[in-house]
């Protein structure tokens, strides 16, 4: 018996940028921190989620990926 093989295709890779606060309880001010969600669609319709941001210049990875790394994936 064979299995049929198919192949699933990204339809869709887009970044967007994103400061997210921190309120942590040994802190009285709350801390900021700049992240990257990245969200991946295939045509089977599924979906996921990538995230960032340690110390990244959040605008130029979300440029790379959705100019360049995004539609290279496509």
């Amino acid at each position: 018996m064979r299995i049929k093989e198919t192949k699933m295709k990204i339809t869709l890779v887009h970044a967007t940028c994103y400061k997210v606060a921190l309120d942590l309880p040994y802190r009285k001010e709350r801390l900021w921190h700049d992240v990257v969600c990245v969200r991946i669609e295939t045509d089977e319709a599924i979906s996921g989620f990538g995230f960032t941001g340690y110390q990244t210049n959040r605008f130029a990875v979300r440029e790379c990926i959705n100019r360049e790394l995004g539609p290279f994936s496509l």
